[in-house]
């Protein structure tokens, strides 16, 4: 059996001279820890307004003078035994590009001592065929390239005399038994070495590389090196099969810093996505309960479900560079994935607590400036001081008291913006109203206020907002509910109001798009906040509510804010530039059951 499955390491590039941006050392328990030093006068076009020392630990760092075999002694053979035990596994590495990826997985092509994690685990692989005469081993190899989230064979005969859209795509298939097959990916069969090498060096001669500005050979592609061994003892008829996926990832990288464009920046984007995708199903199954696990959000997470998670041995090599033209602190997970929005202009209502709230400390955090806006003094205040606490020095806070539903509110909202920051980049509507009222106890003063809240000033902040949005390409998030979606008998004025929301964001897409601008909303579930109590729900229907919603939703759990904010931040980055008209539900799969007011009833016997 696998003893420890997922396994992380560290890998600091070698450079010719020796840089003094990072130590390696242990922690008080013991651990290794790396630790790189951000000096805020580095003069590479960066402000540094945060600490200088960033830690991290791993099961093990290697510094700049390791060889390639010592990296594969710790990274590679232990999982490489688990395969040949019968036990799937994945090897990735992972960093910015030019951070030496592709060195650790596939070797430099001058030396012999050079060679990297994938023909050095083939070697392994053959030699332990030899010295095992009791069993029977066959071994196959596929390489499958993802570029753009097309999947290619490199293997194809094809491939070095056919331009790219000529060539068939690979697809993904599932059995009935929700197994994941590869239809147009090929597999071969090596018989020894030297077959498995000649497999491996075709695949890489087919990649898609390009010049960018921080790498001169940056690989533009997911590319997965699969090895399939089977095994039965020479007496016996049983098979054993298992299989080990070495996997070089495409280089993540800020298009800010790069300043690609054309198909480099459409291929970044890619990159970008497919990456955050991958992250979402890493830290789902860390997290203890989570039934659901979100493989299908793309190709490559897809393709390596059998290889992620259970017993499966997974190894990760997060990849870094020392060098002073490669720091960059948007890379440092404290930053809160990539600073994405320094710069940026960005308008919030209700801004002023539970999501909205949220929200605004994440864009801070991530640099952008932010006008908050609420009915509450006190409450924009506090929110306002928070952002200036985490924000950068440059970013400004500016705020708006009033009722969102006034045409001269909805005015000065983007008039302080445009004041203030001389731009809109990013609007999302979040203002929120809501009552304990249905189609049978509401009047039409009631459905009028709600209507007015959630749709009708979203609609007109967006058509005031949206000459400045169409300008800076910028985008719009709606903030609506899994109740725009499916009925809830309790709050029928604030479903019809978010269902109105929803229409609102297809048909803007429609014509917001053509001019540049994406228009989005997201749908979450039960996320306790403030809105509750001011929407006249007593403690006790809240409290049913919220454990309603509990034992209906899968997962088994409610949302919180901080969760929702990351999602809004999502999708009003770069990182989403292909998402447009989407309604994204976030409810835990609730929606999938249902929640009315006989499930709220039951919830409090």
């Amino acid at each position: 059996m696998v003893k420890q499955t997922i396994q992380i390491f560290s890998r600091v590039k070698p450079t010719k001279a020796k840089i003094g941006l990072y130590e390696i050392d242990e922690d008080d328990s013991g651990s290794p820890r790396l630790t790189f030093t951000v000096p805020k006068d580095l003069a590479v076009g960066l402000v540094n307004n945060k600490k200088e020392n960033y830690k991290f630990r791993f099961q093990r760092v290697f510094d700049q003078k390791t060889k390639q075999e010592e990296v594969f002694e710790h990274v590679g053979q232990p999982v490489v035994d688990n395969v040949l035990s019968g036990y799937n596994g994945t090897i990735f590495a992972y960093g910015q590009t030019g951070s030496g990826k592709t060195f650790t997985i596939t070797g430099g092509p001058e030396k012999y001592a050079d060679r990297g994690i994938i023909p050095r685990t083939l070697s392994y692989i053959f030699q332990q065929f030899e010295q095992n005469p009791d069993y029977v081993y066959t071994c196959h190899i596929s390489y499958l390239e993802i570029y753009n989230e097309s999947g290619y064979d490199l293997l194809d005969p094809k491939h070095e005399s056919s331009k790219l859209e000529d060539l068939p795509k690979v697809h993904l298939m599932e059995d009935s038994d929700q197994n994941i097959h590869l239809k147009n990916l090929s597999t071969h069969q090596a018989n020894n070495e030297e077959e498995a090498l000649n497999l491996l060096f075709l695949g890489d001669t087919n990649r898609m590389i390009a010049e960018t500005p921080m790498n001169q050979a940056s690989t533009r592609s997911h590319c997965i090196f699969t090895i399939h061994v089977s095994s039965r003892q020479a007496v016996g008829a049983s098979i054993r099969r298992s299989k080990l996926h070495l996997v070089d990832l495409a280089g993540s990288e800020r298009v800010a810093k790069t300043g690609v464009a054309g198909t480099l920046l459409a291929e970044a984007k890619y990159i970008n996505l497919s990456l955050h995708f991958l992250e979402q199903v890493i830290v789902t199954l860390s997290e203890k309960g989570r039934s659901h696990i979100p493989y299908r959000n793309s190709m490559m997470t897809s393709v390596l479900r059998d290889s992620l998670g259970g017993n499966c041995m997974t190894t990760m090599i997060a990849t870094c560079s020392a060098e002073k033209k490669n720091i960059d602190i948007n890379h440092i997970p404290e930053y809160n994935l990539n600073m994405r929005f320094t710069g940026k202009a960005v308008i919030i209502t209700g801004s002023n607590s539970g999501i909205g709230k949220a929200t605004a400390l994440l864009f801070a955090r991530e640099g952008a400036s932010v006008l908050i806006h609420g009915r509450s003094l006190e409450t924009i205040e506090e929110t306002v001081k928070e952002c200036k606490d985490v924000g950068g020095k440059d970013a400004k806070f500016p705020f708006v008291q009033g009722y969102v539903a006034n045409d001269d509110v909805i005015m000065k909202i983007k008039d302080t913006a445009l004041n203030t920051f001389g731009k809109i980049d990013i609007l999302v509507n979040n203002a929120g109203a809501g009552n304990v009222l249905n189609l049978s106890t509401g009047t039409m003063q009631n459905f009028q206020e709600t209507v007015n809240v959630l749709l009708r000033a979203p609609v007109q902040l967006s058509q005031v907002c949206l000459p400045e949005l169409k300008q800076t390409q910028g985008n719009i998030v709606n903030m609506s509910s899994i109740f725009g979606i499916r009925p809830n008998d309790l709050v029928s004025f604030y479903c019809i109001a978010k269902a109105g929301l929803n229409m609102f964001t297809k048909c803007a897409a429609l014509e917001f798009g053509a001019l540049g601008v994406r228009v989005n909303a997201l749908c979450p579930g039960c996320v306790p906040t403030p809105i509750y109590k001011k929407s006249g729900f007593t403690e006790e229907l809240t409290e049913a509510f919220y454990n309603a919603n509990r034992r209906i939703a899968p997962i088994g759990k409610n949302g919180n804010v901080e969760e929702t904010a990351k999602m809004i931040a999502f999708i009003a980055s770069d990182d989403a530039s292909m998402m447009n008209g989407e309604c994204i539900v976030l409810d835990g799969g609730t929606s999938l059951c249902g929640l009315d007011s006989k499930a709220i009833e039951d919830a409090t016997k």
